[in-house]
């Protein structure tokens, strides 16, 4: 058990292998024409293709490791009353145009 525990990606893989080859045995066990060679090279690449989904399943749990830790940072320093981000409202009029389209004629000269 503590192999297990020391080693989760190589069990991770084991599993997979086993399992998604077992699928395509069951699957492809109609399939008259496959020699021995090709039950062989079939089984390997459902084996390589089990380890490459390993890998990227262990992809998630690196992330989920270091999420932790960021996510408590920003939950600390996020404050959203801040307003420090409008910067120069003045430059906005009010149909959402900045100062630069000032030769533009507002549509409603009522307004």
């Amino acid at each position: 058990m503590a192999w297990v525990n020391r080693h989760p990606n190589l069990v991770t893989w084991a599993v997979l292998s086993v399992g998604m080859v077992a699928i395509v045995g069951y699957s492809a066990r109609d399939v008259d024409t496959l020699s021995g060679r090709q039950w062989f090279w079939l089984a390997l690449a459902t084996v390589l293709v089990a380890g490459l989904c390993a890998w990227i399943i262990s992809w998630e749990s690196d992330n989920e490791d270091d999420d932790g830790d960021e996510v408590d940072e920003v939950d600390e320093n996020d404050d959203v009353d801040d307003v420090d981000d409008v910067d120069d409202v003045d430059e906005v009029d009010n149909h959402g145009l900045d100062a630069s389209h000032a030769d533009v004629p507002d549509p409603d000269p009522s307004a």
